[in-house]
């Protein structure tokens, strides 16, 4: 009484009883893949390390999974900007906070011939590259996947196969692929 069966505390100490002499750490079928998971991750160790570039001012924005906001240190590439002050500032790797100079949208022409209108873009003035954020997309109500060097997106409720190409890994980054744009078709 009081909990959903596989999570029993009975069955799951009948079960250990049952099979303990096949391993010392019994993994119980009723455990969620997740913890599972995270198990056998606990012995990895994953490095990694910036091998591509990206140009001052170029037009390029990194598709990064780690930005909580898609931002911009180029005021010019962004329309309908709505420059205050904001109390936070963007902390980057090296810990230095950029502050947040403004917000506003940026459209972007993807070499498939779609176009993208990028929200609540940040202006943060000394930011060197541009950074379209995949959690911010994912709040928007999209879904990516990066599969085989290329970057897909398709709004939730759609299959993979109504996804579009929007970027590429290019010497280690995944970079968005065209040039900036005013006319638009998916907000994101």
């Amino acid at each position: 009484m009081g909990h959903i069966a596989k999570f029993c505390p009975a069955r799951r100490e009948e079960y250990k009883r049952k099979h303990k002499r096949l391993h010392a750490h019994v993994v119980e079928d009723e455990e969620p893949p997740a913890k599972m998971i995270r198990e056998q991750i606990k012995d990895h160790v994953l490095i990694s390390a910036l091998s591509g570039s990206v140009t001052p001012g170029e037009d390029a924005w990194l598709i990064d999974s780690g930005a909580s906001k898609h931002m911009t240190g180029q005021r010019d590439i962004l329309s309908c900007i709505s420059e205050k002050k904001f109390s936070q500032k963007v902390t980057l790797g090296d810990d230095y906070q950029y502050p947040i100079k403004g917000v506003g949208e940026s459209n972007h022409k993807l070499n498939s011939g779609n176009s993208l209108k990028m929200k609540d873009v940040l202006y943060v003035p000394g930011l060197k590259k541009n950074l379209l954020s995949i959690s911010a997309l994912e709040k928007k109500g999209f879904r990516v996947a990066f599969i085989d060097g290329e970057v897909l997106m398709w709004a939730k409720g759609e299959t993979l196969n109504e996804a579009i190409i929007i970027g590429s890994e290019e010497n280690g980054l995944y970079k968005l692929k065209g040039h900036s744009e005013a006319a638009m078709t998916h907000a994101i």
